[in-house]
């Protein structure tokens, strides 16, 4: 899982983070001795030029930050794809998989594109605030003192216990949340057609369905955002105790000389600020058990288990047909397709056409293709063309007699739906290629 945001793109954003961060909370010092610099008559051109460009260089490794954000995004989706090939390969049996369908290909379709940006913008947000809080505590540190630093040690360790402990909570809320988001998701396909075609009665069946999945993924979301929300506040109410009772004993006593009090008050916004950001690490850190629960569903979506018995449709030989092109019957026990030549496969309904074809699919995974009667391949041919069912068969029949190698064709009742005109050239097509290939035909008529 890790290696799907590990790319080159992911290092140059981590760097250009950590340098706009460490130039944000330069300003913190800078701030610091020049308010020190007044009150002692010291020199103040040096920190007011350090101040200056604190506040507007900044913006040039932020540009370049962002820039690579974007990439690394994109290249992680590329990645999680490449796991899914690898985890899914030649599985064909799952491409009629109900089970599969709600719950594995609606994560890889939607959820994939969502989850991965909205981890990189969990990790933007979550190391900017980390390292802006590590750069100016230092800062801090540095013109007051080690105390402060204690202090917000003992800090991060409150918020950290306090985070784990509420830590299962949160990843029950996420899983919660992501499959009700995952159903929903899933809904939208069913938007077009219910929409486009105006069958009053589908489209409220539609509407009904979408509306409970979304109230559904309403309950979950708020009720994740509220939780995370009231445990952040608590957190942050408690860990921040020790850095209010340092500085407030460094401002009010008696041994602190003016120097000192004009740095506090003049950094007090800054440290207002850093307690501010403190509140949003620990939201980040109740947020991360949420953010890897929704990695984890994302991962377990690119796996299935190789055992293929569950996803195998049942398969009744005794009433499936197979003949070759010249009639004589064929034996579908531990059928080996030959290496050219034309098998056709007639069966009733539900007698197990189809998955004989997925289990021929899967037991030949090299040099051959199979076509479901309902499917998106993608085919150049057809890449951008509007064209009927039966010219839409014709362009990718003609395409795949150019595959090489091809060494096995499987269609799936290609026949469903054509007239006789189309049925005839298609057949002929079909023939062409049972010259060079072995094409097991499931037959409707």
């Amino acid at each position: 899982m890790k290696s799907t945001f590990v790319s080159r793109y992911a290092g140059y954003f981590v760097l250009f983070l950590v340098i706009e961060q460490a130039i944000v909370a330069s300003s913190t010092f800078w701030l610091a001795w020049l308010a020190k610099g007044i009150i002692d008559n010291g020199p103040l051109m040096l920190p007011f030029i350090g101040f200056t460009c604190s506040l507007t260089l900044v913006y040039i490794p932020s540009i370049l930050k962002n820039t690579y954000l974007s990439k690394a995004k994109i290249r992680s989706l590329e990645l999680y794809i490449d796991t899914c090939s690898k985890g899914l390969q030649c599985v064909p049996h799952l491409s009629r998989s109900t089970v599969f369908q709600r719950e594995k290909r609606n994560a890889i379709e939607t959820e994939s594109f969502l989850v991965i940006g909205e981890t990189f913008d969990f990790a933007n947000l979550s190391l900017g605030l980390i390292l802006n809080v590590i750069f100016n505590v230092s800062a801090l540190c540095i013109a007051f003192g080690s105390h402060l630093l204690w202090a917000y040690i003992l800090a991060a360790a409150i918020g950290v216990a306090l985070t784990a402990g509420s830590a299962k909570r949160v990843r029950s809320d996420s899983a919660a949340m992501q499959e009700a988001r995952t159903g929903a998701h899933g809904a939208l396909p069913g938007a077009w057609d219910a929409i486009t075609l105006g069958n009053d009665y589908n489209r409220e069946l539609w509407r009904n369905d979408f509306g409970r999945k979304m109230g559904a993924y309403l309950s979950k979301a708020s009720m994740s955002v509220r939780n995370i929300e009231i445990l952040t506040s608590l957190t942050l109410w408690v860990s921040v105790l020790p850095v209010i009772a340092v500085m407030a004993h460094a401002m009010f006593s008696k041994h602190s000389d003016a120097a000192m009090k004009a740095m506090i008050l003049a950094t007090f916004p800054r440290q207002i600020q850093v307690i501010q950001y403190t509140a949003d690490i620990v939201n980040c850190l109740l947020n991360l058990s949420a953010v890897r629960e929704r990695l984890a569903g994302l991962f377990r979506a690119s796996m299935v288990d190789p055992d293929p018995n569950g996803m195998t449709g049942k398969i009744q030989q005794e009433r499936i047909s197979c003949v070759d092109a010249a009639g004589r019957r064929v034996e579908l026990e531990g059928l080996t397709p030959p290496e050219a030549g034309r098998l056709t496969i007639r069966g009733e309904n539900g007698s197990g056409k189809s998955s004989f074809l997925l289990e021929l699919k899967r037991r030949h995974p090299k040099d051959s293709i199979i076509l479901p009667a309902h499917h998106r391949l993608h085919f150049a041919s057809v890449a951008e063309a509007d064209v009927s069912t039966g010219q839409k068969l014709s362009l990718i029949l003609e395409e795949l007699c150019d595959v090489e190698p091809l060494k096995l064709l499987l269609l799936d009742e290609w026949d469903a739906n054509l007239d006789q005109e189309n049925m005839q050239r298609i057949d002929a097509a079909i023939s062409r290629l049972a010259q060079r290939c072995c094409v097991v035909e499931v037959r409707h008529r």
